[in-house]
């Protein structure tokens, strides 16, 4: 599900409608509106409006596995990988 809270809409998903991941292993929302996941086999997952993006190893993440996203002070978000990357 995604929120557009422009339209006042609430939108439901499925796996087949550009959403690419099936398994989040946590959330975390920053000051611009955005759902940040992490997710088992996808990186991380932007949902911003209506706008999906996804972030992997083909933008430099480490690893596609990400257990964990966390914001720190000053809107700094880290990110848990496996191996212990962060």
């Amino acid at each position: 599900a995604r929120i557009n809270e422009k339209l006042g809409l609430y939108e439901f998903l499925r796996n087949d409608e550009k959403f690419p991941v099936s398994m989040v292993t946590s959330f975390a929302f920053d000051d611009e509106g955005s759902i940040w996941m992490s997710t088992v086999k996808s990186g991380l997952v932007r949902l911003k409006d209506t706008n999906i993006r996804n972030y992997t190893t083909s933008q430099g993440l480490s690893l596609n596995r990400v257990n964990i996203i966390s914001e720190g002070s000053q809107g700094t978000f880290y990110i848990g990988e496996d191996e212990g990357y962060i």
